[in-house]
């Protein structure tokens, strides 16, 4: 609901009654960032989430997260998620991390021979699993990143066909944010911008907040674009709830 200060005030409470609640801590640390654009800030908060903790769920991912976001790219390398294949779509392959670390720093062929390793099993994914929107967000997410651009786009509108926002209001954000990744990856700058223009004004658009766009490598073909600079220079557009 991008409530950032209520947000704050609830995962704060749960952390204080649950110290060892994992999500609490990811969920704190998330709204801090979105609040101060400082990754830092979001870093030290999953610092203090107890060391038993920090491999357990969505935390590994975030730890590497806002090292991506920091532009530490070697510490991200050190922290790359190696969770079990059984837990995909939830969590991609290690060999997804390391790609996105290729990407970042400009190197497309090592990402090419990563993601190589993994499209197999997104592929796979979309064939036992036709009308589960969330495979097809994952391969589009893929093909993208390899450079496969109507495929990338065929798959990524297809997640948002099978979840539209009008019927699902949290998680069809969430497949048209990574439609916009896939336009942005793939060249379709305009589709893009016009895409995330509508989403910073969205409740439940995951990670489609400035602060991310402004430090995301996720956005780095659109920092040429005179919209996506003016977009990202503005204070944050205020939320329409529909």
């Amino acid at each position: 609901m991008r409530q950032w200060t209520a947000a704050s005030d609830a995962y704060r409470e749960a952390t204080q009654i649950e110290p060892q609640l994992f999500n609490g801590w990811v969920g704190l640390a998330y709204v801090q960032f979105a609040q101060s654009g400082d990754p830092s800030v979001a870093r030290t908060m999953l610092e203090r989430l107890p060391e038993a903790r920090k491999s357990k769920g969505n935390a590994p991912v975030a730890i590497w997260d806002y090292r991506m976001l920091a532009r530490d790219f070697a510490a991200a390398e050190r922290a790359v998620p190696n969770r079990p294949l059984d837990e995909f779509p939830a969590s991609e392959p290690k060999s997804f991390y390391e790609a996105s670390i290729a990407i970042a720093r400009g190197d497309r062929e090592q990402a090419r021979a990563l993601l190589q390793e993994i499209t197999p099993l997104h592929q796979k994914g979309v064939r036992d699993h036709p009308d589960d929107p969330t495979f097809h967000a994952a391969l589009g997410k893929v093909f993208a990143m390899f450079g496969r651009k109507e495929e990338a786009i065929r798959e990524a509108k297809r997640a948002v066909e099978l979840c539209p926002e009008e019927e699902d209001a949290v998680g069809g954000p969430i497949y048209e944010a990574n439609l916009a990744f896939v336009f942005g990856q793939t060249g379709e700058v305009e589709q893009a911008v016009n895409l995330l223009s509508r989403l910073l004004t969205t409740p439940a658009a995951e990670r489609i907040t400035l602060a991310h766009l402004r430090l995301s490598w996720e956005w780095d073909p659109l920092r040429g674009d005179p919209r996506f600079q003016a977009l990202v220079k503005g204070p944050e557009p205020a939320t329409i709830y529909r």
